[in-house]
C-alpha cells in the first residue's frame, strides 16, 4: 500500500534545479493524494520560472515511477504564479507587528570587519 509518507520520502530525491536540496525541504509540496495504486502530487512554486516547473515535474514524476512499485499513476501538477503574483510579495513590517509610537527605525552596523 502507497502512504503519504512514501510518497514524500521519494520525492526528497527531487532536487531544485541549480540547488542542492530537495523540493519537500524548501516546503513545495502542498498536496498529496494517494488513490490505490495512484498518486497526486501538487507542488506550487514561489518564482514564475516555467522551465524550472517543468523540469520539477519531469523529475517528480520520473521519481515517483521509478521508486513506487505497482504505481499506475502519477499526476503531478506544478503551480506557478504570475510575474505580477511575484512581484507582488509584500515588503516591510505588517501593520499588526509595527510598534504604534514608533515611526522611524534605524540600524547601524560598524562595517569594521573584523
Amino acid at each position: 500500500m502507497i502512504t503519504q509518507e512514501a510518497v514524500l520520502q521519494i520525492l526528497r530525491q527531487v532536487k531544485y534545479p541549480g540547488y542542492s536540496r530537495d523540493i519537500v525541504s524548501f516546503g513545495l509540496i502542498r498536496e498529496v493524494q494517494v488513490d490505490g495504486a495512484a498518486v497526486g502530487v501538487q507542488i506550487e512554486l514561489t518564482s514564475p520560472a516555467q522551465e524550472v516547473a517543468e523540469q520539477i515535474a519531469d523529475a517528480a514524476r520520473l521519481a515517483l515511477r521509478n521508486g513506487i512499485p505497482g504505481l499506475t499513476d502519477a499526476h503531478v501538477q506544478v503551480k506557478v504564479p504570475t510575474p505580477q503574483q511575484a512581484a507582488s510579495t509584500p515588503g516591510g513590517m505588517p501593520a499588526k507587528n509595527r510598534l504604534p509610537h514608533i515611526r522611524r527605525v534605524v540600524a547601524v552596523a560598524s562595517g569594521k570587519g573584523g
